[in-house]
């Protein structure tokens, strides 16, 4: 039986007027069939029938929003040309954009819902739904985790067709070889548990690919079957999307702001770290660096198949770009507008053989600001961007309307749908029992007088202990009069306990027998319900079963 979890079938702004998830109502599908959309699709649908708010400012003008959805556009018709399929027409231009976006890897399921939920919304409202590739992002490996069997335990294993340099960007990483694919689809075919219909058909799209890059054999691999699936996403990819004007003069913006924007994306951190009771000051993301001389900016620099680095500018009225070879002027065109300055700074860039590229907040900053319509996030994006939303209306006055989409659906595993609690659950569970006998005796339709006497000698005693403790409390700060004989009551109380352990021992002893038997095969059901096996690998059945579900939640007909 699917689980849904869905906010409200009633039109749900927010509490502030604006169209974002309800923080609170934010928690990670776990279990199999659970869907996430936060908040309700009619309310995520309303943002795209409206007119987006605009202000009479560079960088959230008609002007400069037409400008950077032009450029976007481009950008798929460019990535849809070198991958060979057909681009799309003009006229997307004159719908609402659905946009989400994700690294360039082999995802789970409940990443890939995000797609499933753009392309819904898309067709519900005569949208168009496009995904952005974050192809800026470093890769933790090149390949993915299967479900196997280790000495006849299930695990999980990570098959991969080569090593790379982790801190190099995905933009710069190229496909496999023949021979290396080949091998890898081999090797996974081998190992692996699962033999989907699905993963046959993915595989034969990986291995008939003709693209020399990581990103685009991927992508044409995704597309295609997406595509046989019924789904209409574009695919973008951030790399092509950030050589644009449009996008550089949002990076001018900021270095024209940088003292004042520095200052408020550092104070947006603190405030989320307090708010959320973070101690770490790395997390979410650590602070902008500020010195007497240089000011850090949230973006990355970097050439073709270097490191990426952080982006770090000058003090004064006419900044230079630090770089490990000195200090470089950047262009200063202080009459131009915001797009006119993104072209010096394009052509500035090429002459130095440079690229700059967004972080996390920055690029779905510029994606809501200047792109989408609707955002999608997953479930780091959308916390993540509560941060993000504050800096917008600090900075523009408006926050951009963004949803929350997730689900938990797992392979069919032995193991998969066993033992409902955790190991920590079942340890709170016994240790709460001992303490509180009463709620594991077994139901007696003639209660025993002793057990009933005992009973009644714990409730009182616990009735002494609370009234002596309020008596303490009532006494004033630091009064503890009570401390000694409390001490003796609760040995009593331990007493009581302990007489009626014998009665409450057989289900402590179920829960004990559980216990042994998850901490036993801990590593096998840790595998079972691992939610990040790729989406791919799941049967078509429940990749349709999936859909379906999602599109459960699309408003309208």
């Amino acid at each position: 039986m699917k689980k849904t979890i869905d906010s409200s079938a009633d039109f749900f702004p927010s509490t502030d007027g604006y169209i974002r998830p309800r923080h609170d109502h934010i928690l990670t599908p776990r279990r199999h069939g659970t869907v996430l959309v936060e908040p309700p699709a009619v309310t995520l649908a309303a943002a795209l029938a409206a007119r987006p708010v605009l202000k009479a400012m560079p960088l959230t003008s008609s002007d400069f929003r037409r400008q950077a959805r032009q450029d976007l556009l481009a950008s798929i018709q460019e990535h849809a040309l070198a991958i060979g399929i057909a681009g799309p027409a003009e006229d997307i231009l004159t719908r609402p954009w659905v946009i989400t976006g994700h690294q360039v890897e082999f995802y789970h399921a409940g990443v890939w819902a995000k797609v499933i939920a753009a392309d819904y919304l898309a067709q519900a409202a005569n949208a168009v739904a496009i995904d952005l590739l974050v192809d800026h992002d470093v890769l933790a490996h090149l390949g993915l985790e299967v479900p196997v069997m280790d000495s006849g335990h299930l695990a999980r294993r990570r098959i991969t067709w080569d090593d790379h340099s982790p801190s190099v960007a995905a933009e710069f990483i190229a496909a496999p070889t023949t021979p290396q694919r080949k091998r890898w689809i081999d090797a996974i075919n081998a190992a692996s548990l699962v033999k989907s219909d699905a993963w046959k058909d993915f595989a034969a799209r990986l291995s008939a690919g003709r693209v020399q890059d990581y990103v685009g054999w991927l992508s044409v691999a995704r597309f295609g079957f997406e595509a046989a699936l019924g789904l209409n996403v574009w695919h973008a990819p951030c790399s092509r999307l950030c050589q644009k004007p449009a996008w550089l003069g949002f990076v001018t913006a900021w270095i024209a702001q940088a003292e004042a924007w520095t200052a408020q994306y550092n104070a947006a951190l603190h405030r989320y770290r307090e708010a959320q009771h973070i101690r770490n000051a790395a997390q979410p993301m650590p602070d902008l660096v500020l010195s007497a001389q240089t000011l850090e900016l949230p973006f990355w620099i970097y050439g073709p198949g270097q490191p990426r680095s952080r982006l770090i500018i000058s003090r004064g009225p006419e900044p230079s770009l630090m770089t490990p070879a000195g200090p470089i002027a950047l262009p200063v065109m202080r009459d131009a507008d915001c797009y006119q300055q993104g072209q010096a700074l394009s052509q500035f860039l090429a002459r130095h053989n440079l690229a700059i590229r967004p972080r996390a907040l920055t690029l779905t900053m510029f994606a809501r600001l200047a792109l989408a319509n609707l955002f999608i996030h997953g479930i780091g994006g959308a916390i993540y961007d509560q941060i993000t939303d504050h800096l917008m209306e600090s900075f523009f006055g408006i926050v951009p309307p963004y949803g929350c989409v997730s689900a938990g659906w797992l392979l069919d595993l032995p193991g998969r749908d066993e033992s409902p609690v955790s190991i920590a659950e079942l340890r709170w569970q016994h240790h709460h029992l001992q303490h509180n006998p009463e709620l594991a005796l077994p139901r007696e339709h003639e209660p025993d007088p002793a057990v009933t006497g005992l009973l009644h000698a714990r409730r009182e005693k616990i009735r002494i202990i609370r009234d002596s403790l309020q008596a303490d409390r009532s006494a004033g700060r630091g009064c503890r009069d009570g401390v000694a004989a409390r001490r003796g009551w609760f040995r009593e109380l331990h007493q009581i306990n302990q007489q009626l352990l014998p009665r409450t021992q057989p289900t402590l002893n179920q829960i004990e027998q559980q216990l042994a038997y998850l901490r036993l095969h801990a590593v096998e059901l840790t595998a079972a319900k691992w939610r990040e096996y790729f989406f791919a690998l799941h049967p078509l059945s429940s990749l349709h079963a999936l859909i379906r579900s999602l599109r459960e939640n699309r408003p309208g007909p």
